[in-house]
């Protein structure tokens, strides 16, 4: 049986680079109307430069703004799915100067299909090169659940964890499994890290550094939204409930 006419739609390529191209424009605008607000946390993001090339991680459904966060130097890689709405992205990125690496992490362990396993490999030569990647925390359909991919990367390539931001409000959320959130223009902008966080063999589970990247990105996003108004897409109940599955 052939897929629904809207899936169809969206694997054309004239459709994803009209919509690409719009959503390049979008992004844009709201960055340039964005009234910004540093939130920090435990840290200046200044001090940064001497943890470069870094491996700057997000929530799931907060990704459409991030990548116009870093400063041009930083050389910035993003990470964006294989998928129609992937391609999509991919797209707006290019067009705002932003560089892509295609692929995605799977719960499923379908690397192959997803591009994971190149797309990690593609991330250890970027970081050799020096360039900061970027890539989200959580993998599609497991929301708010930190990827041991994330920690595994880290280790093999030596490189800082550094939990970041950019969130507006006002804002629409969505009610897909990662209540992506749409940004809007001419409102309140949060832009803040933390402090790097260093993988290291003093603790060899991965399962401990996954809930610190967690626990650092809650703590991020609180104090962002307290600075602007608004709250997270997951009330605290629900990101409890996450965590014991």
């Amino acid at each position: 049986m052939s897929a629904p006419w809207y899936k169809r739609l969206g694997r054309n390529g004239f459709v994803q680079s009209v919509a690409g191209n719009t959503l390049a424009g979008y992004l844009w605008l709201v960055d340039r109307t964005a009234r910004k607000i540093d939130t920090d946390l435990d840290h200046k993001r200044s001090d940064l430069a001497q943890h470069l090339p870094a491996i700057f991680t997000f929530w799931h459904g907060e990704h459409f703004m991030i990548a116009l966060a870093s400063p041009e130097d930083w050389n910035m890689h993003v990470m964006i799915s294989r998928s129609a709405d992937g391609t999509m992205n991919a797209i707006a990125a290019e067009k705002l100067g932003i560089k892509t690496i295609r692929g995605a992490g799977d719960p499923k362990k379908r690397g192959k299909q997803k591009g994971g396993a190149r797309a990690f490999l593609k991330f250890v030569k970027v970081l050799g090169e020096g360039n900061s990647v970027s890539l989200t925390a959580d993998v599609p359909k497991v929301a708010r659940q930190v990827s041991p991919g994330l920690i595994k990367l880290a280790r093999k390539t030596g490189r800082p964890i550094v939990p970041a931001l950019y969130l507006t409000h006002p804002r629409i959320t969505l009610s897909s499994w990662d209540r992506a959130s749409v940004a809007l223009p001419f409102t309140k902008a949060a832009i803040g890290t933390t402090e790097p966080i260093y993988v290291n063999d003093d603790e060899p589970d991965d399962a401990y550094w996954c809930a610190r990247v967690k626990e650092r990105l809650q703590a991020l996003e609180m104090h962002s939204y307290a600075q602007i108004g608004g709250k997270p897409a997951f009330s605290s109940a629900e990101t409890q409930r996450l965590s014991h599955g």
